[in-house]
């Protein structure tokens, strides 16, 4: 059996997962979002990341872009992009990582019971949990 995996998403005290169950999660200023964000920076409908065909990804859907800074440490500005997520990183919304902790979301990979998602490689540049 492959080994399986959930993204987890922390922003502040929160946490979130995107898995094979929750295939996707919207982030951005407006109370239906998934992952509120406050923020002047942060576009009403921001970003999104997904787990499609055992991947995760993080599309930029904003005017003033996404930050990516993955395990390799060097920082992605996503405008209207996507990238496939490393297996840890941190998401900043609108603004560099490292300017304003209320936009930043940490990310991992949590190996669970959900099936099939592959961190296996380097990448380069898309429900709340208890």
């Amino acid at each position: 059996m492959d080994r399986q995996y959930t993204l987890i998403l922390q922003h502040m005290e929160r946490r979130y997962g995107v898995s094979v169950l929750r295939q996707r999660l919207t982030m951005g200023r407006r109370s239906d979002m998934d992952l509120v964000v406050a923020g002047n920076q942060v576009s009403k409908f921001h970003a999104v990341v997904s787990f499609e065909q055992g991947h995760y990804f993080l599309e930029d859907c904003s005017r003033n872009g996404t930050y990516l800074l993955g395990n390799k440490r060097a920082v992605v500005h996503l405008v209207r992009g996507r990238a496939r997520l490393e297996a840890r990183g941190l998401i900043s919304l609108g603004v560099r990582p490292g300017l304003t902790m209320s936009a930043e979301i940490q990310y991992w990979a949590e190996l669970t019971g959900v099936p099939d998602a592959d961190f296996s490689s380097s990448v380069v540049p898309t429900s709340d949990l208890p």
